[in-house]
């Protein structure tokens, strides 16, 4: 083990992304690599897979600087964290757009622009909060690459008219896709919503789903 870190470090030096990849893993507790795990090792080389542009890495990196990993060993950096989520985001992987979304569901962009403590992904939701237009964007861009969650919360967006027009056609068609891939979550939330529904919304939001699962 030790003498194939050394091998992946020397080339690694040389700005070799698949090494420095590799590193990453290693360092991040890789099956068989256990006792090499690395908290402060794996952030360097995390950075340094940034620094080459990889995007992957630096959505994986802003979560664990904002805190998301409850790491003790990692000084937090939420600013710097945020802004390599919504890089990534930005350059399209899909979820970071849904992190970035559920940030926007919890946080005003002035909040999370000056918060400097630990952001709290999973914390429950106050009515009225956040920027529900811009966290639907969000969800919209992920939701058309497939990404359950995302499409689930939009469908919820829909479904109560939050940050979007109240619409229980869209609603079901986003939560039918989501209850497609597997989410009994987005099953469970369609059946409840049907319940409020006519025969023809729900003939017509089936139609929309299997046309938008045809793209």
């Amino acid at each position: 083990m030790k003498k194939a870190l050394e091998i992946y470090k020397k080339i690694a030096i040389r700005d070799d992304i698949e090494a420095i990849r590799e590193l990453i893993r290693i360092y991040g507790g890789r099956p068989g690599f256990e006792s090499a795990k690395n908290d402060r090792e794996w952030i360097k080389w995390q950075e340094k897979a940034v620094a080459l542009g990889d995007y992957k890495i630096a959505f994986q990196l802003g979560t664990v600087l904002i805190g998301d990993w409850h790491l003790d060993s990692v000084a937090l950096n939420v600013q710097k964290g945020l802004r390599l989520i919504e890089s990534a985001a930005s350059r399209g992987l899909d979820e970071a757009q849904y992190v970035y979304g559920t940030l926007l569901l919890l946080y005003d962009s002035h909040s999370l622009q000056s918060r400097g403590d630990y952001i709290d992904i999973n914390r429950t939701r106050s009515p009225g909060g956040g920027e529900p237009t811009e966290a639907a964007r969000y969800f919209l861009t992920a939701a058309k690459q497939g990404h359950a969650y995302a499409q689930f919360e939009l469908g919820k967006l829909y479904r109560d008219g939050h940050g979007v027009p109240k619409d229980y056609v869209l609603a079901y068609m986003w939560m039918n896709i989501a209850a497609a891939s597997g989410s009994e979550q987005s099953e469970q939330n369609r059946d409840e919503l049907a319940k409020h529904m006519t025969r023809e919304q729900i003939a017509e939001a089936q139609r929309l789903s299997r046309e938008c699962k045809q793209k």
